[in-house]
């Protein structure tokens, strides 16, 4: 049995060595790639990066000496290929999971890609993020949605639903509430820039469909018609009931009505 554990440990460690060996090289051809200033190459090998990316933030302590370059280094990448959202959130993932103190290449890349993004309050989003840089896990997590949902970057849609799969994995506290209606919006199909907007910050929103009182009207019809259809789609009767008694509070001239008419027909048929 000693045998067997000794072995382990020795397996695990030679996995440990080879992965940060292989971090090395990953932050090398990243960085060689993006001296070549070629659009298209940069673009195409982002994707590969991501990955990498997303593996040593499961387990950052473990990579902290090449985790920070190899994200300063993938920030620089979506910079150069204007992808400027994407660049702010590398850098919260940077500033969050890896930090470094001596780095000053950080903070300026940051504000170069911010300005891009249009972030609101460039200084104060980057002292938030080296204010939560030390604290647990969770809170790490939640400073890097707080920025993402609050700037509306909605360009790191895909990246966000990576990580609130991996905040999942590390975390046995809830989702925050932001992050439920986030999930509920995407789940129904709602497009990205229209669902970064309709996320309340004040309020819980435990209601049905996230109906939070920070919605517009037309904010709310439009979450009933794509809750409504998603519902007809997955044959989900109980909640498709309860989704036309939402709508039919908030209807309106003859498209309402037909729309209303739609949804009792597919509900009588499923």
């Amino acid at each position: 049995m000693k045998k067997i554990i000794f072995l382990s440990i020795i397996i695990f460690q030679f996995g440990f060595f080879a992965f940060s060996q292989s971090l090395k090289a990953e932050y090398q051809y990243l960085y060689l790639i993006n001296k070549q200033d070629n659009e298209e190459i940069i673009k195409d090998n982002l994707r590969n990066a991501e990955l990498v990316a997303y593996k040593i933030t499961e387990n950052p302590d473990n990579y902290n000496d090449f985790g920070t370059l190899f994200y300063i280094e993938l920030a620089r990448g979506y910079l150069k290929t204007e992808q400027y959202a994407k660049s702010v959130f590398t850098l919260a993932r940077q500033i969050l999971f890896f930090p470094d103190e001596n780095n000053k290449n950080t903070e300026h890349v940051f504000r170069i890609a911010a300005e891009g993004a249009n972030v609101k309050n460039i200084e104060n989003s980057y002292k938030k993020l080296l204010q939560k840089s030390e604290a647990e896990t969770f809170e790490k997590f939640n400073a890097l949605f707080d920025l993402t949902l609050s700037e509306k970057l909605y360009e790191t849609d895909d990246l966000l639903n990576e990580y609130i799969r991996l905040y999942r994995q590390k975390n046995t506290q809830p989702l925050p509430d932001r992050i439920k209606q986030y999930e509920f919006y995407t789940l129904i199909g709602i497009k990205n820039k229209d669902k970064f907007n309709m996320i309340s910050y004040t309020e819980e929103s435990d209601d049905f469909l996230h109906l939070h009182n920070d919605l517009t009207t037309k904010q709310k019809r439009k979450i009933i018609n794509a809750a409504a259809d998603y519902y007809i789609e997955i044959k989900n009767k109980n909640e498709l009931k309860k989704t036309i008694s939402e709508y039919k509070k908030i209807k309106k001239g003859i498209g309402g009505n037909f729309s209303l008419l739609y949804y009792k027909i597919s509900y009588a048929v499923l």
